[in-house]
């Protein structure tokens, strides 16, 4: 897990600490959108599931994690390094 510290647009003069975690990246012929699996969470360990809507590219970002209990923050959605997608 890395750690990237952003600056929230109302909230200029303080910064947060958000993580990222690297996501499988893969397009549904079925259902026509891009899955995000996020194999190893980094709150809980376990795996979770997210939709990258249906675009040319898959849509990244923050995400409210699914082991959500209210005292953890988002996560930020990577593409793991092997697969080279642009974000």
């Amino acid at each position: 897990m890395t750690t990237r510290t952003i600056l929230p647009p109302d909230q200029s003069n303080r910064a947060m600490s958000e993580p990222t975690v690297d996501v499988a990246i893969a397009w549904s012929e079925r259902d026509r959108y891009w899955q995000l699996t996020v194999v190893r969470c980094c709150y809980c360990g376990r795996r979770h599931y997210h939709g990258g809507g249906n675009g040319p590219t898959p849509l990244l970002g923050f995400r409210v994690p699914h082991c959500l209990d209210g005292r953890r923050p988002d996560y930020e959605l990577v593409p793991a390094a092997e697969q080279g997608v642009a974000s």
